[in-house]
């Protein structure tokens, strides 16, 4: 319930995290309660990170174990995800933030549950693809990174200040298309390369 609160009360906003406050208001609590669960409204926001992209790469798992598949419907699966959750990039764009306002022991939770679920993730793309045992795992981590740094370019940049239509379709390309063209690109090359080095 608290999570859910966060997720919408982030929703409406625009460049700040919402308070604590503001989360227990949203979900019908005193504040107090919300601390009973949550140390600090960093915790709130890494929770609500992990809750995201664990859905994400559990949607790339199912999409690596299905039959036939290839490197084109795992991340169509990634950017079919991600589209259906459009905070979850805004919201890990506030990373460095919580990363400085967490517990160091939230942070080593939050960042080794996140590990967890790639690893998890990258097991049945290496079955999928016939990658060696470090491939996809690799695979994930950059395209992980890969989607935070694109959206920071071009997801979250306001098109209303660029000066002309020319320059708004070079500066700030549809995002989602974007990254599904960008992330296909270099899982079918590195595919490839990780396949030829095998033989």
């Amino acid at each position: 319930m608290i999570l859910r609160a966060a997720e919408q009360a982030f929703a409406k906003t625009g460049d700040a995290l919402p308070t604590v406050a503001e989360v227990a208001a949203g979900a019908g609590l005193a504040k107090g309660t919300v601390y009973l669960y949550f140390a600090s409204q960093a915790e709130i926001y890494l929770a609500l990170l992990l809750e995201g992209w664990s859905a994400v790469l559990a949607r790339v798992a199912a999409a690596a174990g299905a039959s036939p598949t290839d490197a084109g419907r795992i991340v169509t699966a990634l950017a079919a995800a991600l589209g259906e959750r459009p905070d979850l990039l805004r919201l890990d764009s506030f990373g460095a933030v919580l990363e400085k306002q967490a517990d160091p022991d939230a942070l080593r939770v939050f960042k080794t549950a996140l590990t967890a679920r790639i690893a998890e993730a990258a097991q049945s793309i290496e079955q999928a693809l016939d990658l060696p045992a470090t491939g996809a795992e690799r695979l994930l981590m950059n395209s992980y990174a890969f989607a935070r740094g694109l959206w920071q370019a071009f997801g979250g940049a306001d098109p209303s200040l660029l000066i002309d239509g020319q320059t708004r379709a070079r500066m700030h390309p549809p995002f989602m298309p974007e990254l599904k063209r960008a992330l296909l690109a270099y899982w079918r090359g590195e595919a490839n390369t990780d396949q030829r080095s095998e033989s």
